[in-house]
């Protein structure tokens, strides 16, 4: 057989491979519908561990049946868009023969459209269940977790590299100035050292003069500190009018220089007298020996030149 013959029989095999399995598919498919319309579902029925629901197995999960298909589509497009190419073989001697005997075997592939009801119907099959969305909605969630985290992290690293970097640009300026400074420095100095070289090659010759005329005015103005000393002597020994100091002064005491001239106010207080007892502080209408004794004895006056009388 020759290589076209041979291609074009496996491709009827496999359109014939992928007719069987969609039929068989779409027949799974109508079954497991009715059976989730009579909603009994019983503790004995089987669970796929796939799409984890109850009525089928693993091995007929529509889930995993869509996922094979897409495999095989994928294979199927690729077979399809490559291009086959065919090395006829010719030999010189039976060119002719060969030529009049060939025939070639091709497989031509024709399009099903499906009824609108089945494709309904696929397009249904094609939807993602709740657990699968919940689980890529986990994911993700723990994904944008991580990333927040990560981006925490790269901002607070931003934040002490920025820091870091004004540090180092305080530091910069602090060192510009200081190099100023000792730019200015070597400056002056280099200045005052030219200068020297200057008075030493060319002395000056107007310094006399000025030596001259500093030492005038050092001694004018001598005269002029000398009488402010005078001044401050001769003003510090004279006495003060109120100063009445005499031949007793000591120094070492505190003493007055003068009196005060205002005499403060004095209060008189009057004492009170008892006319009965005779003591201070009090009357003889309060007075506490004439109320206690009172009732004791009765005193009466009797001169002195009287005699006692008595009953006896």
């Amino acid at each position: 057989m020759s290589l076209a013959s041979l291609f074009g029989k496996l491709q009827e095999h496999e359109m014939e491979l992928m007719r069987l399995s969609q039929n068989e598919n779409r027949n799974r498919r109508k079954f497991n519908f009715n059976i989730k319309k009579k909603g009994e579902e019983s503790s004995s029925t089987p669970r796929c561990y796939e799409c984890n629901q109850p009525g089928h197995l693993r091995l007929e999960c529509p889930i995993l049946k869509r996922k094979m298909e897409k495999s095989n589509k994928k294979s199927f497009k690729e077979m399809k868009g490559k291009k086959a190419y065919i090395t006829w073989e010719e030999n010189d001697m039976d060119s002719s023969s060969d030529s009049e005997n060939e025939v070639v075997n091709l497989g031509l592939m024709a399009k099903d459209y499906e009824s609108e009801e089945e494709v309904t119907s696929s397009n249904n099959d094609i939807s993602i269940s709740f657990d699968e969305l919940q689980d890529a909605f986990n994911d993700l969630h723990k994904e944008s977790f991580k990333l927040a985290k990560l981006v925490s992290s790269y901002k607070k690293t931003i934040s002490n590299l920025e820091k870091e970097i004004s540090k180092l640009n305080n530091e910069l300026d602090d060192l510009k100035t200081e190099i100023r400074i000792i730019n200015s420095k070597e400056e002056n100095q280099e200045i005052k050292n030219k200068l020297e070289t200057n008075k030493i090659n060319h002395p000056c010759s107007t310094c006399n003069r000025f030596k001259e005329e500093i030492s005038n005015l050092r001694s004018t103005f001598a005269k002029f500190t000398s009488g402010r000393n005078n001044l401050d002597i001769i003003l510090g020994k004279q006495k003060c009018v109120f100063d009445k100091e005499g031949l007793g002064y000591n120094p070492q005491k505190q003493q007055k220089k003068y009196k005060n001239f205002f005499i403060p106010s004095q209060v008189t207080s009057f004492q009170l007298t008892c006319f009965y007892c005779g003591k201070k502080g009090h009357n003889s209408s309060t007075c506490y020996i004439r109320k206690n004794f009172r009732n004791f004895k009765n005193m009466v006056w009797i001169p002195k030149s009287y005699s006692v009388i008595t009953n006896i």
